[in-house]
């Protein structure tokens, strides 16, 4: 494919505002990157704030992480089994 002289590369998913669009018959997300975002998020704060108490985890935890969570959420579509991930990392982290 090329775009004026520019050859441009097929690729199976692309990034875009944080949310990562793959390729297939219709528009899917991949929920798999906000996972790890959001993980990466929690094991920060675990890191940097371990003599806090469990309140004030919890309040970084919401503060910060439950964002990146529910970031584009209104504007996505996720499957069924992708929302029920999200709901168990939240439960989790």
């Amino acid at each position: 494919m090329t775009l004026g002289s520019a050859q441009i590369a097929w690729t199976t998913s692309i990034k875009y505002l944080g949310i990562t669009l793959t390729r297939g018959k219709s528009l899917a997300i991949d929920s798999s990157c906000v996972k790890q975002s959001f993980f990466a998020a929690c094991n920060s704060i675990y890191a940097h704030a371990k003599d806090l108490e469990e309140v004030v985890h919890l309040k970084l935890q919401e503060s910060y992480c439950l964002q990146i969570l529910s970031h584009a959420a209104a504007a996505v579509k996720y499957t069924t089994r992708q929302e029920d991930e999200l709901n168990a990392s939240w439960n989790s982290g």
